[in-house]
């Protein structure tokens, strides 16, 4: 009897974990959830970007941001290089239209020589990240190890931004009426 009680658990167990997925708000693949009180949690997924120069180094950047005043949005993006392991984080930005964009609180998160990867943190004030986003040509750029590297979004990240601006103003209005 008590191993039909455990077994009967353990599928509810599964079943559960499976039936909470996580699904995404729209068909471009940002996330969207609402948290208690008036605050929505706006998630940009993981794309993979590719150095103009050399075909051996990609960058992929995923994207927090809690709409509520004085909160900053989250940046997190690995570097990996095919050919060397990554130690040192010299600076990171973004550029858009020509203007460069520093990302704020730059900090490493881990480096991992078995991948060449290495994964910083970083913030960045929604007024700028909006104004990145509204840009016609967008870019990062880095500088690892004393080496200069600039990244240019896949197609996908530029679908994520257009829906993420969207969905942001839509859920601003809806809160301010």
């Amino acid at each position: 009897m008590k191993i039909k009680i455990k077994y009967i658990i353990f599928l509810l167990f599964i079943i559960f974990i499976f039936g909470c997925k996580s699904t995404p708000a729209s068909e471009s693949g940002i996330w969207v959830t609402s948290l208690p009180g008036p605050v929505t949690r706006y998630y940009i997924p993981v794309t993979k970007w590719q150095e103009s120069k050399s075909r051996t180094v990609t960058c992929q950047p995923d994207i927090t941001y809690l709409d509520e005043p004085g909160r900053s949005v989250i940046c997190n993006i690995s570097f990996f290089n095919r050919n060397v392991t990554l130690r040192n984080m010299d600076a990171v930005f973004f550029t858009a239209d020509g203007m460069n964009y520093p990302l704020e609180n730059v900090n490493i998160m881990f480096i991992r020589p078995e991948f060449n990867e290495i994964r910083i943190t970083s913030s960045i004030e929604i007024n700028e990240l909006l104004k990145i986003f509204n840009a016609k040509n967008i870019l990062i750029k880095a500088v690892i190890d004393s080496n200069e590297y600039t990244f240019e979004p896949d197609k996908e990240f530029l679908r994520y931004i257009n829906q993420f601006s969207v969905q942001l103003t839509e859920n601003r209005k809806n809160m301010s009426s």
